[in-house]
């Protein structure tokens, strides 16, 4: 079916052809505003055609010089697929171009467009759903750098010189306001509250860690053993909340005596878990970079003698409650938390008459990898 893609081009062109035909006849018959509910009483023309021919119509009534057309056409396209990225980019930039444009019109519903624009910038409304169209939006963008070119950069404001920056930019991010240049502009004012209000919110986050035990006095019998944790929770401003799962795993250094059934056993054995709610608290909070105490108390299990052994059905099992505190830092880069632990856990199991002594603490350490989820989701927060 190699004829296929052409069919498709020469349907595409043979539309944009038949909709620029229809608005542009009435000005060759009266030379003035076309009337479309008319248009559309003679022929339905649906959102999709309009919106898969948006970019040629648009483009060639700039060539044209009819920006009256245009604006015309982008309210025409506004009322049959409502408001949609491209066409509020182009609204704003050609009022920038005609000094139509006020800052009083930047307000915080004005801004919660320019995040709808930077999470679905190379997305098109069409009926009941965005979907991305690569060739109108190549398009639309072609027609905003025309339009920004003709601008007269001595006769805009910051704020101004910013959205015309926004809407061109391969990379456009609203975290670009938090440069010193935008710094007494109403958008990076209105970026500062945003990100006000999100910290200002329950921040949910998962995530795992990987690190190692090292025990202490005679506990250190056991040896350094890998540590695996699965912890969730939430965040509010400087103060985290988490559930914590762990792991410690392994085969003892040394071979341990435990009683067992009345009777003195040896094992290498060693299985700990944990179960435990632990607290966080930002003392240097700094852009994404965070460093924080920590404490936690905890549910603490070590199996000594799995239940697959030659002398018995049973496993042996000390309990003990964990108490734990240190220091940690984090790293934030999108919906992403990358972090490191350092964590002193106090334990005390206890011991029967003939068994290896086990008192001591241990040191942890992890290396943690989470994901959060932030109420504002711009690129690069």
């Amino acid at each position: 079916m190699e004829w296929a893609p052409f069919l498709y081009l020469r349907i595409r062109m043979i539309k944009s052809t038949t909709l620029l035909l229809l608005f542009s006849f009435p000005f060759m018959l009266y030379g003035q505003t076309p009337n479309f509910d008319n248009l559309v009483r003679k022929r339905y023309v649906p959102c999709n055609d309009v919106a898969q021919s948006a970019g040629e119509i648009l483009n060639s009534f700039y060539t044209q010089k009819k920006e009256d057309s245009l604006m015309l056409f982008l309210d025409y396209w506004e009322n049959k697929c409502e408001q949609n990225n491209a066409i509020f980019a182009l609204k704003t930039c050609l009022s920038i171009k005609n000094n139509s444009f006020s800052d009083n019109l930047i307000d915080s519903n004005f801004f919660e467009r320019l995040k709808t624009f930077e999470r679905k910038r190379y997305y098109i409304r069409y009926p009941y759903t965005w979907r991305f169209d690569y060739t109108q939006n190549k398009l639309i963008d072609s027609l905003l750098n025309k339009i920004i070119n003709d601008v007269p950069e001595y006769n805009i404001s910051p704020d101004q010189k910013f959205l015309l920056f926004y809407f061109t930019s391969d990379n456009n991010t609203l975290k670009e306001l938090e440069k010193p240049i935008h710094k007494k502009t109403k958008l990076a004012q209105l970026y500062i509250n945003e990100m006000e209000r999100v910290e200002n919110q329950l921040e949910a986050r998962f995530g795992v860690s990987f690190g190692a035990i090292i025990p202490n006095r005679s506990l250190a019998t056991i040896g350094v053993m890998p540590s695996l944790h699965i912890f969730f929770g939430r965040r509010l401003r400087r103060h985290h909340w988490y559930g914590n799962l762990g792991i410690d795993f392994g085969k003892s250094k040394d071979t341990l005596e435990v009683l067992y059934k009345n009777n003195i056993v040896p094992t290498n054995d060693f299985l700990q878990l944990y179960v435990g709610a632990e607290y966080n608290y930002d003392f240097i909070q700094k852009k994404n970079v965070a460093m924080h105490w920590l404490g936690g108390i905890g549910y603490n299990q070590v199996s000594l003698l799995n239940s697959d052994n030659d002398f018995g059905e049973e496993a042996y099992i000390k309990r003990s409650l964990n108490l734990n505190t240190g220091l940690g830092i984090e790293y934030k880069k999108n919906n992403g938390v990358y972090g490191f632990q350092a964590r002193y856990n106090i334990v005390n199991y206890k011991r029967q008459a003939g068994e290896t002594n086990l008192a001591g603490n241990f040191l942890e350490i992890r290396l943690l990898v989470g994901f959060r989820a932030p109420h504002y989701s711009g690129r690069n927060r």
